[in-house]
């Protein structure tokens, strides 16, 4: 009895294999199934990819406000929200649900996601006088040691981003989870195995025909029982073992090959489809299809565009009404998607908004020129208007502001000739020999306080915007 028990033991495998359930019948959501679920390498590549086409082209924040803007902008760089947007609107596309616990405000607010794990599908609610339902308790079961503790989580301290939701009386989305495991029934109520289930099964089924379709031989040997175990079974192993090798024998015998039917893919094809079908994302079919090209696959996402865009929609109002607040209530700022639009600038067009003349100003300030034309990849070098204005120097008198274009002592005053620029505002012009030079240029921009309100800053960003244009069209009436 003892080596029966023995031998019953060795016969027992050492371990035993883990069997994995997509479906465990639960009522949804049953986020640890779900997220099993995305081991299936179909369901993450549909998942990874609808992610991507969301966010593949960026965002930016508009707003009326310029630093309410701005602000959003800092706080979104500090915290790295599009990182957490990847995280989230994967969870989103996942389960439908995905939790972030707000802590502080301002440019300082931080957003944790809470793990899907620790949600249980159960929660506190009230219903209001429009007969709304409006949760007051979520509820997490965190591990503890070897038990799980159960904690409340009011739903004030949580923004719960529900996508997708199906029943107005139930706070939970519905992702595409949803449909791969949950269970249905037959006409006969009995259960039916989720799509991610039968999947399953069929794959390990066709690894199971591929491990017996292998060619099994049947040798017979017309020889005694002694001969065939001592040997014709071990010179028969051999040569098996070794296909280059030739068995000679003057032994009858016949060898009868043993094949298993051939399988019939159309089963596997069909939960295939249904399983494709449920992941919303037409570059599995491209990965998995022969003949579905890329052309094929472009139309498909075309079609596909519109859950894209739905869904969009629900990041920009959730972040515009639940987050953005909290870090900045001076004015509505929108999420927009892609990159914002630059108009397609000329050369003309910069040099044209530039330019002025005594009675017009220039749209835009020299500095500001030559920096937009250093960004579309001129090369630039010190400007000679700023190099000529640092050898001169600015006088602040109580009547005028003086501009020197020269060093005062190299100017030969008793040549000095006035002329006037700008009668309405007070500008004149004053020419004189440069004794360096010896050669009559203009020395002095004088701008009069008393006819304008003219101060050093002004008087500067004229000699910058608008004198080089006047100099170069009227210059040489200055001499």
């Amino acid at each position: 009895m003892r080596l029966f028990r023995r031998a019953k033991e060795q016969r027992e495998p050492a371990s035993v294999p883990l069997r994995i359930d997509y479906g465990s019948g639960r009522e949804w959501p049953d986020f640890e199934a779900a997220l099993e679920a995305y081991k299936n390498p179909l369901v993450a590549l549909a998942v990874d990819n609808i992610v991507g086409h969301v966010l593949a082209g960026g965002f930016y924040f508009r707003s009326e406000n310029r630093q309410a803007a701005e602000k959003i902008t800092r706080w979104a760089e500090r915290i790295g929200l599009r990182g957490l947007l990847f995280d989230v609107i994967k969870e989103l596309i996942l389960t439908g649900n995905s939790f972030l616990k707000p802590i502080g405000r301002g440019e300082s607010l931080e957003l944790t996601r809470i793990p899907l794990s620790w949600i249980r599908p159960r929660f506190d609610f009230v219903i209001d006088e429009n007969a709304r339902v409006r949760v007051t308790n979520y509820y997490l079961a965190i591990r503890a040691g070897t038990h799980y503790e159960e904690r409340a989580l009011p739903a004030n301290e949580v923004i719960h981003l529900a996508w997708n939701v199906l029943d107005p009386s139930r706070p939970w989305g519905y992702g595409i989870a949803y449909q791969l495991i949950s269970r249905q029934r037959d006409w006969n109520g009995r259960e039916v195995p989720s799509v991610l289930e039968a999947e399953a099964s069929l794959r390990r089924n066709l690894v199971l025909y591929l491990y017996r379709a292998i060619p099994k031989r049947l040798i017979h040997i017309d020889a005694s029982a002694q001969d065939l175990q001592t040997r014709f079974a071990p010179e028969l192993a051999a040569a098996l073992n070794e296909p280059t090798v030739d068995y000679i024998t003057n032994t009858p015998f016949t060898v009868t090959e043993l094949k298993p039917n051939e399988l019939n893919f159309s089963y596997y094809t069909i939960v295939e489809n249904v399983l494709i079908s449920a992941l919303r994302s037409p570059i599995v079919k491209l990965f998995t299809t022969p003949g579905f090209t890329e052309a094929s696959a472009r139309e498909a996402t075309r079609l596909y565009e519109n859950y894209i865009d739905a869904l969009r929609e629900y990041i920009e109002h959730m972040l515009e009404t639940h987050v953005f607040p909290r870090v900045t209530n001076e004015a509505r700022v929108e999420l927009h998607w892609g990159q914002p639009e630059r108009p397609d600038l000329r050369f003309a067009d910069i040099l044209a908004a530039s330019r002025a003349d005594a009675h017009n100003p220039a749209l835009i300030t020299r500095e500001e020129a030559r920096t937009i034309l250093r960004e579309l990849g001129w090369i630039l070098t010190d400007d000679d208007a700023e190099e000529a204005f640092r050898s001169g120097r600015i006088v602040d008198t109580l009547h005028d502001v003086q501009i020197y274009l020269v060093p005062p002592d190299d100017i030969d005053r008793n040549t000095m000739r006035y002329y006037t620029i700008d009668s309405e505002k007070g500008i004149r012009l004053a020419t004189a020999l440069v004794k360096s030079l010896q050669r009559r240029q203009p020395v002095m921009l004088i701008f009069d306080k008393i006819v304008y309100k003219w101060d050093v800053a002004k008087a500067k960003q004229y000699y910058f915007d608008v004198f080089p244009t006047i100099y170069e069209q009227h210059g040489m009436l200055f001499i």
